[in-house]
């Protein structure tokens, strides 16, 4: 595809939307570096939760992180089962936003009862499964505004098919993976 794995990075967001450095390339080629990630995350054994918080619904940027806050305490509690079967937890995060970045930190420095790492300068090409999660994040999204009512973007659908085919080609294979 003439791109360098070390410098690149997918971002499905921008990729679906032909924006920033996918502006130049066509759909054939996008859907090709989307069906690429896609197909990686449909094999690769891991599990996923997506915290949503509808922005609508919350009348501050500290009431967003207060309810991300909460959604992470009560999903950890839950697993917390689960967790102690791990020696160490590792939380990859970018540092892309600062009230996130402290959210994590507070969140997983309680004791969840097993060791937890923050890995340092995550650069998302330096990890597939950083940008499966972008991939996640970005199909979650999708998919809480189908729930809503609302209709895909004119770029979503395109790139997609419409809804029917979103949900029948990609949704049920992620789904699978959801804890």
């Amino acid at each position: 595809m003439g791109l360098d794995p070390e410098v690149f990075a997918s971002h499905a967001g921008p990729l679906i939307r032909k924006d920033k450095a996918f502006a130049p390339f066509r759909r054939e080629w996008r859907a090709k570096v989307f069906k690429l990630l896609f197909d990686f995350a449909r094999r690769a054994d891991f599990k996923y939760h997506c915290l949503r918080v509808d922005k609508r619904y919350v009348d501050s940027a500290s009431s967003i992180v207060a309810r991300l806050q909460s959604e992470l305490e009560a999903f950890l509690l839950a697993q917390n089962e689960r967790l102690q079967q791990f020696d160490r937890i590792k939380v990859y995060y970018d540092c892309g936003q600062s009230p996130v970045t402290n959210l994590l930190h507070k969140t997983f420095s309680d004791d969840i009862g097993c060791r937890v790492e923050f890995a340092q300068n995550v650069k998302p090409q330096s990890y597939k499964l950083f940008q499966v999660a972008d991939l996640i994040c970005t199909v979650s999204l999708i998919e809480q505004r189908l729930m809503n009512g609302e209709r895909m973007t004119d770029s979503e659908y395109t790139f997609f098919g419409g809804p029917r085919m979103f949900r029948r080609n990609i949704l049920k294979y992620l789904k699978r993976k959801e804890i």
